[in-house]
């Protein structure tokens, strides 16, 4: 195990040093997505440590000394009003063993107030639950929890939430970070019962919802909204989550969807990306490998359809309201065709990821896709992060791309796919 970081142990902002307590969390003040009296912990070892005395205003480890994560939540949740938590570049393992408790004593964080957690980066910072024996994060009724740019990994509950679980009234947004290696029956990477979830700029990858016979059934690898929730996913890219088995992305129950600029897509075709039940659901200028929608006799179910590259399109109820908003492509179109889409085209490129960047599959030429929207329709940034429109297909215009991403150039003439024969030279 590392040794405890030497850093400071309570930092409050504003101060003379405030650039100290992280830059990530300075570019977030900045922003204005940190109050300006917040109370910034930082986090000086990698152990699982109770806090010494929450509510003192200090984070100090009751064993040792320093700051644990477990500490700062806990010293967090017992001050008045928003505080924040930065960790430095390593590993945090959770190994308090002890679901179903909720003063984050053991087992998972429980988030009871208005918590912003950001890390050095994702790939550089990470959470861990070390034994699989709880979810990592729980965010109770009017918290709020913020994680940036880090990975939580290793979360196991035989309920909602294997990474993350928002309870009804909470809220909680996911900025530049991963969730993957979690597992749930509801929502393998984060699941919400109620609450608000915004995913922004990150990835939810390799996370599994699996069933607990007779008890129920498995819902949302990715990413569970239940009753009365509301999902927002922006610039991010689900994949490679499975449900008993089968790809699957994001799975709704009476609650509301917007997809915007994102990739919930697998290299297998007709995985499962979307499937809900009387849901609202917007997707717009993404792409998907699937989307199921159903209603029951007594619900309503809605969709909204633009600028996006969907390879099986399904609405399984006549009383689906749907809008087209135009200018998509289908593999299978079925019942979501509407004028001006294209369908019968699956051209995409298998999962990719730009250095620093989140997969996605990308239009090769020629695709109906590539420079095939309207800006009218299709959001104006990209899930890179790239501003829309490109010219795509070499024509010297540039027009907007249909899906999540904008094709460039450098992946049609062969290097993005090691084809060297499309090289304009080869070297030894």
């Amino acid at each position: 195990m590392p040794d405890p970081l030497p850093a400071p142990e309570r930092r409050t902002v504003p101060s003379a040093g405030i650039a100290s307590a992280g830059p990530l969390l300075f570019a977030l003040l900045l922003a204005g997505a940190l109050p300006a009296e917040a109370e910034i912990f930082t986090v000086t070892r990698f152990d699982d440590q109770l806090d010494n005395a929450p509510g003192d205003g200090f984070c100090v480890a009751a064993t040792g000394g320093g700051c644990a994560l477990r500490a700062a939540i806990q010293e967090a949740n017992a001050l008045f009003g928003p505080d924040s938590v930065y960790l430095p570049a390593g590993t945090y393992s959770l190994t308090r063993a002890g679901a179903g408790e909720d003063v984050a004593a053991t087992g998972d964080l429980d988030i009871t107030t208005d918590i912003t957690l950001v890390g050095t980066g994702w790939g550089v910072t990470s959470v861990f639950m070390a034994d699989f024996n709880d979810r990592l994060f729980e965010v109770h009724g009017f918290a709020n929890l913020v994680l940036g740019d880090l990975d939580a990994w290793g979360g196991s509950v035989d309920g909602i939430g294997g990474g993350v679980f928002v309870r009804a009234g909470g809220t909680f947004r996911l900025a530049r970070s991963r969730i993957f290696g979690c597992l749930a029956r509801k929502g393998g990477g984060v699941g919400t019962a109620g609450g608000v979830v915004t995913i922004e700029d990150s990835e939810l990858s390799y996370n599994f919802a699996e069933s607990n016979p007779p008890a129920a059934y498995a819902w949302g690898a990715g990413i569970f909204g239940g009753s009365g929730s509301t999902t927002v996913v922006r610039r991010s890219s689900i994949h490679d989550n499975s449900r008993d088995g089968d790809l699957n992305g994001i799975d709704v129950l009476e609650a509301s969807l917007s997809i915007q600029s994102s990739s919930v897509i697998d290299d297998a075709f007709g995985a499962y990306s979307v499937q809900a039940i009387d849901s609202d659901v917007e997707i717009v200028s993404s792409s998907l490998s699937r989307l199921q929608a159903n209603t029951t006799p007594l619900g309503g179910s809605s969709v909204a359809l633009g600028c996006s590259f969907l390879g099986i399109c399904n609405l399984y109820s006549p009383g689906i309201a749907y809008t087209n908003y135009g200018f998509n492509v289908f593999q299978q179109g079925n019942d979501c065709v509407g004028p001006g889409d294209t369908d019968a085209d699956w051209a995409l490129l298998p999962l990719m990821a730009p250095p620093g960047k989140f997969a996605a599959r990308v239009p090769p030429r020629p695709s109906a896709a590539v420079d095939g929207g309207h800006a009218f329709v299709c959001l104006a940034d990209d899930q890179w992060g790239q501003t829309r429109p490109l010219d795509g297909d070499g024509d010297g215009i540039a027009v907007v791309d249909i899906g999540a991403v904008e094709a460039r150039l450098v992946f049609f003439d062969g290097f993005g796919r090691g084809d060297t024969s499309a090289w304009s030279a080869t070297l030894p």
